[in-house]
This record gives structure tokens, C-alpha cells and sequence, in this order.
């Protein structure tokens, strides 16, 4: 049985995300918090599977999320982040903030069922070992950590990634210099599975790199076939 952490302020909400995890797991434990200070002395106590947080919990607590998500951070406990409080570049900033502290993902509201239990369906499969990222790194530039107890880097700087970004990554990075199908890139997806919305995952992780290495050319598209991170000689 799985002991879930629910903590939004908006009490309507937080009973009909309740509802939607009771339909996909029926004999979970759904512990609600509608405060960061209740929330706060729980996360001390006690030990999750997986935590939704909502970001902004209050007028004294705008990043009460964030402080929650560092007291999960070394206790493997998957974090996913379920905010309507940002919106463009601020967004941004604290999506990374909350990617640095090993968060699972962050998604903004508002969120459809659907998306919603593909995500929690995922990190707990994560949570369980039943899936995992390949801990061979094939390529000396990349680091990726899937936990974030270390920052992933690309040439010694840090970027921002989602799992699912990792998780591309980390399967054309064991496929060096070979074509990976544009099916087995989607499958990896959590929602949204689809070529158009790899694309947008890819364009991601290329400006994610980017930032820090402007001369970044890795990933090869191959039309009508598939993708390939690529290190020639």
C-alpha cells in the first residue's frame, strides 16, 4: 500500500486530486495537508512514496513548496510539483530551482487526469526499481544524476532536466552514433505520446545545453527515421 503526501492550500483541489489518485490506487494512503506547517511536521516524521506539493501555500509561505521539497530531497521520496503560481520566466526559475532539489517533474495547473496518474504511475514505478536510467555514462561530457543528489552537467555546468529529459538522453546516449526510432523516443514519455511532443522535449534539451555550450551538436535529426546523439572521430 502506498502512503502518498497531498499538500495544496485549495481544499477543492486537494480533495479531487485525492479522488483521482483513490480511482488508480484505491488502497493508497492519502495523507492531505492543507498548510505548509502541518505538511512540514509530517515530511519530519514520516517517510512517502511520492509527494504532489503545491508551491504557493499561503501568504506567509509563497515558497513553502520549495522548502518542502528540500526536507524530501535525501529521503528518495519522489517530488512532483503541481503549481499554477508561476507562469514564464519566473516559471522557469522555479522549475529549475525545484528540478536542482530532485524533484520528479513540474507540471502547471491546471492538470488533466490523465497527465496527472501517467506521472504518479511513473514515479512510483521508479520508486519501486522497476524502471531505472543507466548509470553507464557514454559520453565524458554528460552527467546525469536521476535523483539529483548531484546536478547533472554538461563539460563541468549544470543544467536542468526532467526525468523525462533524462530519459531520452539516456537512451541515445547508449545508442552512440546510432539512430534510435522515433517509437522508442515517444514511448519513453510519460503523456503526451506523440512525435510532435518528443519534438518539444527535444528542442528543451538542446536549449537546455545550449545555455551553457552554445557549439552543442550532438543530436541528429534523421527524417522520417529517428534521432541519434552522435560523437564522431
Amino acid at each position: 500500500m502506498y502512503r502518498i503526501a497531498l499538500v495544496d492550500d485549495d481544499a477543492s483541489v486537494n480533495n479531487l486530486f485525492k479522488g483521482w489518485i483513490l480511482q488508480g490506487y484505491p488502497d493508497a494512503n492519502v495523507e492531505q495537508f492543507l498548510n505548509f506547517k502541518d505538511s512540514a511536521i509530517a515530511f519530519a516524521k514520516n517517510a512517502y512514496d511520492i509527494a504532489l506539493l503545491d508551491v504557493d501555500l499561503g501568504e506567509f509561505y509563497r515558497t513553502g513548496g520549495v522548502t518542502l521539497a528540500s526536507m524530501l530531497h535525501n529521503k528518495m521520496t519522489p517530488v512532483l510539483i503541481i503549481s499554477g503560481a508561476a507562469t514564464g520566466e519566473l516559471r522557469k526559475q522555479m522549475r529549475d530551482v525545484m528540478l536542482a532539489l530532485g524533484a520528479w517533474d513540474y507540471i502547471t495547473k491546471p492538470v488533466e487526469q490523465e497527465d496527472l496518474m501517467n506521472q504518479i504511475r511513473h514515479a512510483l514505478s521508479w520508486r519501486d526499481g522497476k524502471t531505472s536510467l543507466s548509470q553507464e555514462q557514454c559520453d565524458p561530457d554528460l552527467i546525469i544524476d536521476p535523483w539529483g543528489h548531484a546536478p547533472s552537467t554538461w563539460k563541468g555546468k549544470r543544467i536542468s532536466l526532467t526525468l523525462t529529459h533524462k530519459k531520452i538522453i539516456d537512451r541515445l546516449v547508449k545508442n552512440i552514433n546510432k539512430v534510435v526510432s522515433y517509437n522508442d523516443l515517444v514511448n519513453l514519455l510519460p503523456t503526451g505520446k506523440n512525435k510532435g511532443n518528443l519534438s518539444v522535449h527535444i528542442r528543451t534539451i538542446r536549449s537546455e545545453i545550449c545555455s551553457v555550450d552554445p557549439d552543442f551538436n550532438r543530436i541528429k535529426t534523421y527524417a522520417g527515421a529517428g534521432l541519434s546523439w552522435e560523437i564522431r572521430k
